[in-house]
């Protein structure tokens, strides 16, 4: 993740250390303070994002001195019991995507931590395996919820981020004043130089 070196990174859950290996040798580690049940890398902006199966999510950044915790996320929890459950970028890293023990996959923004979405899979059962990808430049997430018995089918749910609207709805603020101010500037030409051009040559005339 930095440099010209290729460095691997290894997860350990109980732990709750990262080690970089480089040439198959430990060259450091990190600390992140909370069991790690899963990561998810933007190597781009050097972060990434961690499942804490207590807590929720949280977002780390690598600087020149470690890496730093930028943010915690919580996400809801019904059962005592905790495990390990996935998480995900998502919307070219924009979101964060996670499963939960009650059948909700929850998707945060990745700046503020709120709340964009909340998808439904079961009303009970865990969703531990979730993932999220671009298909054909759509956001796309899958998951599936986790049965105790393998006889029983399961099935992989999959959400497609619907387009933005577009047209004066999907307008923001901004964008609508600068068009209203474009249009009066045309009108403004029109009505005293195309205008007054005319009125001159019919006079002329």
């Amino acid at each position: 993740m930095q440099g010209v070196e290729r460095d691997v990174l290894v997860f350990n859950l109980y732990s709750r250390q990262i080690h970089i290996v480089r040439r198959s040798e430990i060259v450091g580690k990190w600390n992140v303070g909370a069991y790690i049940a899963d990561a998810s890398i933007d190597a781009s902006k050097s972060s990434m994002c961690l499942a804490d199966p207590i807590y929720g999510v949280s977002v780390h950044r690598l600087e020149d001195d470690g890496l730093r915790k930028v943010k915690s996320i919580k996400v809801p929890a019904t059962k005592k019991r905790s495990r390990v459950r996935k998480v995900s970028f998502a919307n070219q890293f924009r979101e964060i995507v996670s499963g939960s023990d009650h059948g909700l996959i929850y998707v945060f923004d990745r700046k503020d931590g709120h709340t964009v979405d909340v998808l439904r899979i079961d009303k009970v059962e865990w969703t531990q395996t979730v993932t999220a990808t671009d298909c054909s430049g759509t956001p796309t997430i899958l998951a599936a919820k986790s049965n105790c018995e393998d006889s029983e089918a399961n099935e992989i749910y999959v959400w497609r981020k619907r387009a933005e609207k577009r047209g004066v709805a999907g307008m923001s603020w901004m964008t609508l004043v600068h068009a209203v101010t474009l249009l009066a500037a045309l009108a403004f030409i029109y009505q005293n130089v195309v205008g007054g051009g005319i009125a001159q040559l019919r006079r002329s005339v």
